[in-house]
């Protein structure tokens, strides 16, 4: 409003001026007088100057001001998202943490609880020697000092490990009297997951773990082949059978299927009273 007004003003002023000196040029009474138009323009000039001058600086102060909101509201952003940032790695520090837990549980039980579940099968026997029994005492000790390491990676090939499963277990069954038959290909191809070794023990081992407290077996066959870029594992047993729903709860054989799922394997089981229980774990193979 008050630049209105100055704009309006200085209009008048020039037209009061105009108009006079255009009287002096038209009536010619006295040419040599002073011409106030000039001035008017002058006035003119000055006015809108200073007009566009209070313009200029309220911009530059409401750009100011808009600025400072902005960046306000930047700071609260960050702040914001600091936050979240921190409440994101506490979860993803839990969902770490509870991911190792439950990996350990489910060691504990795929592992140590088959290697038990043989150390209870060799002690009803009867046939435990002193030394044997220490021998399988330090294999127990040796399992849960391995689980302890939480070490997912096993840099062995599946021979090996399958090797070292049958020299593990084949003692503990024969005190049982379950004769193990073992038909694996000397040659079996790298699988294509890296960290499968320690998966396909503790499946293996539980399955195993499994025949001996359901089945009443007396013989167990393992077998292990490549069919189409694929290694495929089979235990079998001549036992009574058992319900698989059995094994469905608890961390039994839904665990078993969530590691070989986790390795891009898959597992299976049949079993029926009378007709032995088998079990198919199939997994992708890496060939050169």
């Amino acid at each position: 409003r008050r630049e209105g007004f100055a704009l309006l003003l200085s209009l008048v002023i020039l037209l009061a001026l105009g108009s006079h000196t255009l009287e002096n040029l038209t009536n010619q009474t006295n040419p040599d007088s002073f011409y106030s138009f000039p001035l008017g323009t002058l006035v003119l000039y000055l006015t809108f100057t200073y007009v566009m001058g209070r313009r200029t600086v309220a911009a530059l102060s409401t750009a100011e001001h808009h600025e400072q909101a902005l960046r306000e509201q930047l700071d609260e952003q960050e702040r914001r998202l600091a936050r979240q940032h921190e409440l994101l790695q506490k979860l993803e520090v839990e969902k770490r943490l509870n991911t190792q837990h439950e990996t350990i549980m489910q060691d504990l039980h795929d592992r140590l609880g088959s290697n038990l579940t043989s150390a209870l099968l060799q002690a009803r026997s009867g046939e435990l020697t002193s030394q044997e029994t220490v021998l399988l005492l330090q294999d127990l000790t040796d399992e849960l000092r391995h689980i302890a390491r939480s070490s997912s990676r096993d840099e062995r090939n599946l021979n090996q490990i399958l090797a070292e499963l049958r020299q593990r277990v084949q003692h503990r069954l024969g005190h049982g009297g379950i004769t193990l038959d073992w038909d694996v290909d000397p040659q079996l191809p790298v699988l294509a997951n890296g960290e499968a070794g320690q998966h396909v023990r503790a499946i293996l081992s539980e399955a195993i773990a499994n025949v001996v407290k359901h089945a009443r077996a007396s013989r167990i066959s393992l077998s292990a082949r490549e069919d189409n870029k694929r290694v495929e594992i089979e235990l079998s047993d001549n036992g009574v059978g058992f319900d698989p729903a059995a094994v469905e709860t608890g961390r039994g054989l839904p665990g078993m299927r969530q590691r070989a799922q986790a390795i891009g394997g898959a597992l299976s089981l049949e079993s029926r009273p009378a007709g032995g229980s088998r079990w198919r774990l199939s997994l992708p193979a890496l060939r050169a």
